[in-house]
């Protein structure tokens, strides 16, 4: 059984908190209060888990006309607390913390170095395209990887 952290049992109030980070320092007390004690408590998958994980998600896959692949994340949560601290991460934290850099492809005007990924559905592509998941069709989180 997937654990389920402190911000998402706290739904109503993490929603309030979140919405007024506006500065760095906001987001830094944020994170702290809803992530960071909280992870050190947060399991980590087995190798066991690993191993069965990597079996399910070989190969790529192609829907919709991409191609994307499975990815993994270190800890146990809920397809849900995963996606909601990998979309709050990058589209709140992220920009604060780098508030000159790019956080797009859109804002960078070029798509190579990006992928999207559903943290929701562990999947990710390098083939920039519809914003919502093929899946899950929650909106997909763009992701610097580099060139």
């Amino acid at each position: 059984m997937s654990y389920e952290p402190l911000f998402m049992k706290g739904w109503e109030k993490y929603i309030k908190d979140q919405s007024n980070v506006k500065t760095k320092n906001d987001w830094i007390e944020f994170r702290r209060k809803w992530y960071d004690e909280d992870e050190k408590k947060w399991p980590k998958k087995t190798p066991q888990q690993r191993a069965e994980e990597s079996t399910k998600k070989r190969g790529p896959i192609k829907i919709g006309g991409r191609t994307l692949v499975h990815v993994s994340y270190p800890f146990d949560l809920t397809s849900e607390a995963r996606y909601e601290l990998m979309k709050t991460s990058t589209e709140i934290g992220l920009r604060l913390v780098l508030p000159n850099g790019y956080h797009s492809p859109q804002e960078s005007g070029d798509n190579q170095g990006w992928m999207q990924e559903c943290p929701y559905c562990e999947i990710a592509t390098h083939e920039i395209g519809d914003e919502n998941c093929p899946i899950c069709t929650r909106k997909m989180i763009y992701i610097w990887v580099g060139d």
